[in-house]
């Protein structure tokens, strides 16, 4: 007579759950006041979309969001898809350091003007940052399509080094040309949505626009591939120069 039923596998009765204040969740600071106040922080099991047009910061602005997710005691992991190892660490430590402490010379060869810090500089950044940020071997290869090889080292990065913040710079790299399809596009970043709230950390995707003629207004359907991308996600930021 006082049995009672199962509760059902999977339902949450709302009325039943604790009190929660939002303010005291876990979240990442990004430290652009203007981006804090817009998205109050970087909360786990998020997807945060960047796109815009070509050259107008996509990628660039990743770096000083990891740099302060660092200086706030996180540990996160990189996939750069376009960029060999040593370009991506060259940029983030010029974006670490200082503009008194940056250099400029001339290549020989090419006349460009090229930014450099001095080896004491580059070794007090190392000593900071070591054990703290991990980037994808590009040349590691491993069974499986690419979105899989990149998600495995993430849950091991995030399971073994305890990351909380993941970049994919940028979603078109881990689709084949075959790939680039709106549906496979949207089950890619349903599957890092997937990812991050298995593991309760925050992914940064860059994405590209969509070609569209020249002055027209960026916003969300400029994303290239479905609107679900841009459902999935909890922030879509879009970047355009002055």
């Amino acid at each position: 007579e006082n049995c009672e039923p199962d509760p059902i596998a999977g339902v949450l009765d709302l009325g039943k759950m604790p009190r929660v204040n939002i303010r005291e969740m876990p979240r990442i600071m990004t430290k652009i006041p203007a981006l804090d106040k817009a998205l109050g922080g970087l909360g786990e099991g998020g997807i945060t979309i960047i796109s815009g047009k070509r050259g107008n910061g996509k990628s660039t602005i990743s770096g000083p969001i990891v740099l302060n997710a660092i200086e706030q005691g996180y540990k996160c992991c990189m996939y750069s898809g376009e960029l060999a190892w040593y370009k991506v660490r060259n940029d983030m430590w010029l974006q670490a350091t200082e503009d008194k402490y940056i250099g400029y010379s001339i290549d020989s060869r090419s006349g460009k003007t090229i930014c450099e810090i001095s080896r004491t500089i580059e070794d007090r950044i190392n000593n900071w940052i070591e054990g703290k940020l991990f980037l994808f071997d590009n040349e590691y290869i491993a069974d499986g399509d690419s979105v899989d090889t990149v998600l495995k080292v993430f849950e091991a990065c995030a399971r073994r080094y305890g990351c909380k913040l993941f970049v994919v710079d940028n979603l078109m790299m881990l689709l084949t040309s075959a790939d680039e399809e709106t549906k496979a596009q949207a089950k890619t970043v349903a599957r890092f949505k997937s990812f991050a709230t298995k593991f309760k950390v925050h992914v940064i995707i860059v994405a590209h626009p969509k070609k569209e003629p020249a002055g027209t207004q960026f916003n969300n359907d400029s994303v290239s591939g479905s609107s679900a991308i841009t459902n999935l996600a909890d922030n879509v930021l879009s970047l355009e120069r002055p």
